[in-house]
């Protein structure tokens, strides 16, 4: 069982809450009427800098030992394209704030009739017009839970997605999202173990 000073736990858990933060500052000040892929937020992202109290990612010796490629942005919440992918996004759309929606390609010419292709054929096509963007969740799509768990309560992770609906999801990903969420709450209990002193630093950097 992983450390509740474990530094690495702890900024991981402070980069996701911080991701988090920067992703809905920059979706409050853009407009994308036809969605965004994670390759344009990624990049729009590191146009906006860390916060002062941002603690910078620093890799653990067994990670730098396998050779694998070094953190793109280190000192930066959202430090890859990859940690975006599949961190920051997933939390905000576990709480119905963005949605995955496989549309058309903008910018291609119109498909032509592909009724003479073979079933197999036109089926790729298809595919290869297509691409999974990232929209807004309009308010009145938005999924209630049938509970509703009492205000005067607080629930351990809710931050991180614990009680979120995830109805609206398959299979495959709520099976992952549970995991991932699962890991996010080990973090975050880690973190609300700290000592006071550390805890309040901790909370300056989120």
């Amino acid at each position: 069982m992983a450390s509740a000073f474990n530094p690495y736990i702890l900024q991981r858990a402070q980069s996701i809450a911080s991701g988090i933060t920067l992703v809905r500052k920059i979706l409050a000040e853009n407009s994308f009427p036809n969605g965004f892929t994670t390759k344009q937020l990624y990049e729009l992202s590191q146009k906006y800098p860390a916060p002062p109290s941002f603690q910078p990612y620093k890799a653990p010796m067994p990670y730098l030992a396998k050779g694998a490629s070094p953190v793109p942005r280190p000192d930066h919440p959202i430090r890859s394209i990859k940690f975006l992918k599949t961190q920051v996004l997933p939390a905000l759309e576990g709480v119905q704030e963005i949605k995955s929606v496989n549309q058309p390609k903008s910018g291609l010419v119109p498909e032509p009739d592909l009724s003479n292709l073979r079933p197999v054929r036109r089926e790729a096509r298809k595919a290869s017009a297509n691409e999974f963007v990232w929209k807004l969740v309009p308010p009145e799509e938005v999924r209630r839970p049938k509970t509703k768990a009492s205000t005067t309560d607080r629930v351990v992770g809710r931050e991180v997605g614990v009680g979120a609906d995830t109805s609206h999801l398959n299979k495959r990903r709520q099976r992952a999202r549970v995991r991932k969420v699962s890991e996010a709450v080990l973090q975050l209990k880690a973190h609300m173990r700290l000592p006071k002193p550390l805890a309040e630093v901790a909370e300056v950097a989120i």
